[in-house]
């Protein structure tokens, strides 16, 4: 029997959106909620309450890139991470230049005693070109996103979602 999922959109604006929320959201599984971006601010808490989505259920989120309408929320849920910690920490996953933006930002804005934590209670965790390998996605008949990606530019696809 297959593990039942489902996507919980928490925004669908853009950079500039000012009467709806940033493009952000969760994927639900028995196997917990991993969110992809967070938003460009805090409304990403309301955002939150609004989809009766607690913080703290939430112990994976994926950031596809540093532009401010999908980290800042990051630090917003990192924030609230190092203030209210969970048993589990967030682990956060993203290449190399978003952990690097993240935990710089995180470091200017939060108090020290919360920041020093960065990398404890929230874990960052870089993925690398050809992580998705060990997965041996060609075996199992199955595209990588590199693939998916390249097929939706070549026929012009403005929106793509990815699901497993």
């Amino acid at each position: 029997m297959r593990e039942k999922s489902d996507i919980i959109f928490l925004g669908t604006g853009n950079a500039l959106a000012t009467r709806c929320y940033n493009t952000c959201f969760i994927v639900r599984s028995q196997g917990g909620m991993l969110m992809v971006d967070a938003g460009g601010g805090n409304g990403i808490l309301r955002q939150l309450e609004l989809a009766d989505i607690k913080r703290e259920d939430i112990h994976d989120l994926f950031v596809t890139h540093a532009h401010t309408d999908h980290i800042l929320g990051v630090v917003w849920m990192v924030r609230m991470a190092l203030q209210f910690q969970s048993p589990n920490p967030l682990r956060i996953h993203s290449h190399r230049k978003v952990l690097d933006v993240l935990t710089y930002v995180c470091r200017q804005l939060l108090p020290c005693h919360e920041a020093e934590r960065i990398g404890s209670v929230v874990e960052l965790h870089e993925v690398r070109d050809g992580d998705s390998d060990i997965f041996q996605p060609y075996e199992k008949h199955h595209s990588t996103t590199l693939d998916a990606a390249r097929l939706a530019e070549q026929l012009s696809v403005k929106n793509l979602i990815l699901y497993q």
